[in-house]
């Protein structure tokens, strides 16, 4: 009996794996938002605020594969589709070797840059040097243990990357419940700090690995040897500048109100930033789960890039911009409800932040349409515009923050109108996936 629900189950959750995806990530969604609001009774206001700075760096790095994934994942959906098992052992192979070498470069290049920046004025003493070195090589090593997600999307099982995050997000939960319970009173200053770190960044590369060998163990072995490589780091250093660049404004806002206001404020700005960032969680779900399409229809046609835009990406569009309004409209009982108190955030500073987040959001639909035909240089030279708006702010030592979060939103905007403008000048060239020659 078991065994036939168990068989039945799974049959649901593949003809469904769109939905499963989606109830799947809201879970994981609930779960993160309870940790969240537990990091911030577990912690001071200035820990609290020095945990949402690593936090985003965290998440930041995290996001890196080396800059190979995605064009391992693109080659690997038309091995997919072909049944070339040879080619996806290959593909697999490249993508975590050439992954780990340029994580290991980025790690000692990290080393040296490190040395020049003041994290003690920005982090105002809380967060000690050694912890620093062990979150960032953790977060590359997380985001080399996420290259299997990559494959994962490739054989339309998008629905299976949100169990390590599901299961790395209950430990979490155990263990701020466990320390705020038992352990709070044994506890010395800052050590609950060093607790939240390390509940945070240990388990999650552990959980990806085993889901890469439970997934991919038959690909893993006699993996044949191929005279021309399938993955290149000329193709791959403009997937990797993309990654760096395009979302570093939600981790340098942080860190900006800190350097030049206080980590108080710092903590503020941060949880305006996760709570607009939710909607986001559900969009990288639709988005992955359309990649795939897209890939297949720009392969199969030669046709520019805006002809793969679907009327389910409209539509998809439309219900984010509404579901950013909805939430900037009870922002303030969301936001008691989930901390058990209120928060005084000036209506300026939230109403800035929810218009770049739509057009952060807009942005990304075009840019995930973009890479998933193979087309990277144009935006990852274009992902430039906002770091040099945030080292003007820095050298110039600006301490108006809304000026500061005003010049990102002109930004993000100028970025997108561009890609926009180019995309419709974009003439049907050839076959994918020499659309552009990088």
């Amino acid at each position: 009996m078991f065994k036939i629900m168990k068989i039945r189950l799974r049959e649901l959750v593949y003809k469904n794996k769109l939905s499963s995806k989606v109830s799947l990530t809201l879970m994981n969604v609930t779960l993160g938002l309870v940790n969240f609001s537990l990091c911030f009774s577990f912690l001071s206001n200035a820990e609290f605020g020095a945990w949402v700075i690593v936090f985003g760096v965290y998440q930041w790095m995290s996001a890196f594969d080396g800059g190979v994934g995605n064009q391992a994942r693109n080659k690997y959906t038309l091995a997919e589709k072909s049944n070339d098992i040879a080619l996806k052992k290959v593909l697999i192979r490249e993508a975590l070797k050439k992954s780990a070498i340029i994580l290991l470069f980025m790690w000692l290049g990290w080393k040296v840059i490190g040395q020049f920046l003041d994290w003690e004025r920005v982090f105002s003493g809380n967060i000690p040097d050694f912890l620093l070195e062990f979150i960032v090589f953790s977060a590359l090593l997380n985001a080399w243990s996420k290259n299997v997600n990559k494959f994962l999307f490739a054989r339309d099982l998008g629905f299976v990357t949100v169990i390590a995050p599901i299961l790395n997000n209950l430990i979490i939960m155990i263990g701020l419940v466990f320390s705020q319970k038992l352990l709070s009173g044994s506890l010395i200053d800052g050590s609950q700090l060093i607790i939240v770190v390390g509940l945070y960044i240990f388990f999650s590369p552990i959980l990806n690995l085993l889901i890469l060998f439970l997934f991919f163990k038959n690909l893993l072995f006699n993996v044949p040897q191929r005279l021309l490589p399938e993955i290149n780091y000329r193709d791959g250093l403009w997937f990797l500048c993309f990654q760096g660049f395009s979302g570093i404004s939600l981790v340098m806002l942080p860190v900006m109100v800190a350097y030049l206001g206080s980590i108080e404020l710092a903590g503020e700005v941060g949880i305006l930033i996760r709570y607009y960032s939710l909607p986001l969680l559900v969009l990288t779900v639709f988005l992955q789960y359309e990649w795939r399409g897209i890939t297949l229809r720009g392969f199969q046609e030669k046709i520019s890039e805006l002809s793969v835009w679907s009327k389910r990406l409209s539509i998809g569009w439309l219900l984010l911009m509404c579901t950013f309004g909805a939430l900037f409209l009870m922002q303030s009982i969301i936001l008691e409800i989930w901390f058990g108190e209120a928060i005084n955030i000036s209506k300026r500073l939230s109403i800035s932040l929810v218009v770049f987040f739509c057009f952060f959001a807009s942005k990304r639909f075009l840019t995930t349409v973009l890479q998933a035909l193979g087309v990277i240089r144009r935006p990852a030279l274009l992902s430039l515009i906002v770091p040099i708006v945030f080292s003007f702010h820095f050298l110039m030592e600006t301490e108006e923050m809304e000026v500061v979060i005003f010049s990102v939103l002109i930004s993000t905007l100028l970025e997108f109108f561009i890609l926009v403008f180019t995309m419709k000048l974009n003439s049907p060239s050839g076959k994918f996936p020499e659309r552009e020659n990088t």
